[in-house]
């Protein structure tokens, strides 16, 4: 998979993770850059009323969830590949939600503007990496996290931070998993 290449940087990443919404947070304790992946879709849409448009979705591949993509966003790619373990939404699976979120959100904007906008094709083009920061905080005997996107710096919602949160659980029970299968080094030197 290629993955997109990040453009805020660290610092400026820990200024916008410590703004909150009422107040001003601490430095976060922690900060990471994580690649989280999707599948991408073009939607070709008829509006109506003028020519037929053309704009990029992505659908999560932990938790389905769907986003709107500014496409000039996603240039330049980085130039190395990387594997992504966990895809657990197919691309064919990840096509039917675009399709049914995309309506949604036309059946939405249709209301508003009283035109007839549909849906002329969804097509899969890649599945990418996209990169967020996140920063961790320690409220006493607990953590939280922020996110935000490493292209653009905006803040990220409930959605996002369940995928991550998903990603984070997945990539620790394969750790643990791992340390299972391996012999205890400690048990053996004893015998």
């Amino acid at each position: 998979m290629r993955a997109v290449r990040d453009k805020v940087d660290i610092s400026k990443a820990q200024n916008l993770l410590k703004d909150g919404l009422f107040f001003k947070r601490k430095i976060p304790d922690k900060v990471e850059l994580l690649y989280l992946g999707f599948h991408l879709f073009k939607v070709t849409v008829d509006p109506g009323n003028s020519a037929v448009k053309s704009e990029h979705v992505l659908i999560d591949v932990l938790t389905g969830a769907f986003s709107f993509l500014n496409s000039e966003n996603i240039l330049p790619f980085s130039d190395e590949t990387q594997n992504y373990h966990s895809i657990k939404i197919d691309k064919d699976d990840a096509k039917e939600i675009a399709k049914r979120e995309y309506a949604f959100h036309l059946l939405h904007r249709n209301l508003r503007t009283k035109l007839k906008a549909e849906v002329r094709s969804v097509e899969f083009e890649e599945t990418i990496l996209y990169p967020f920061w996140v920063g961790y905080f320690i409220h006493f005997h607990h953590y939280s996290l922020e996110v935000i996107d490493a292209i653009n710096g905006q803040k990220q919602s409930g959605a996002i931070k369940k995928a991550l949160i998903q990603y984070l659980a997945d990539e620790f029970n394969s750790k643990t998993e791992s340390m299972r299968k391996q012999p205890d080094i400690a048990l053996s030197l004893n015998r």
